[in-house]
């Protein structure tokens, strides 16, 4: 009979127990997510710590942050041993600060290619320049001189 007793008391204590943390749950503190912290970093003009720079894989992920002038990489390989990269370094005075350029295994900048830094008005961020940046289109004549025109007003050699 005193084991029945002590059963109950146990199973009386455990559900005391959870109603008291059911009634009063702790509240999780979120984390901000990177999407969070790269709109942030858009609207602040504040430089985005490097583990927050969303590193994409390919163009799908690479476009939105692009186009958002949000702090991100993407890395392409061109040929054996050389990557080209751009950079988007987010929002500073009103221009989107970007960069590409073509790097070696080291990651080690290749002399005879275009190596820019750009600081470019807002407006000009959109899909003609992100197709010129990943010769999408390059029979277009009038996108070409479009962007080189971009690139002498707002680029300086890295």
């Amino acid at each position: 009979m005193k084991k029945i007793w002590i059963i109950i008391g146990t199973v009386i204590l455990i559900l005391i127990i959870l109603l008291v943390l059911f009634l009063h749950p702790k509240q999780a503190v979120k984390a901000p997510t990177i999407e969070e912290n790269s709109k942030q970093s858009v609207e602040t003009g504040t430089p985005v710590p490097s583990e927050l720079i969303i590193e994409c894989l390919d163009l799908a992920c690479f476009q939105p942050q692009f186009l958002n002038c949000y702090p991100s990489e993407m890395k392409k390989l061109v040929s054996q041993n050389v990557n080209y990269v751009v950079n988007v370094y987010g929002i500073e005075n009103n221009k989107c600060h970007l960069s590409y350029k073509f790097i070696d295994q080291n990651e080690k900048l290749i002399a005879n290619k275009k190596n820019l830094d750009c600081y470019v008005p807002l407006n000009n961020i959109n899909l003609d320049m992100f197709d010129y940046l990943f010769t999408i289109n390059q029979k277009d004549d009038n996108l070409i001189s479009n962007q080189q025109k971009i690139e002498t007003d707002y680029c300086n050699k890295l």
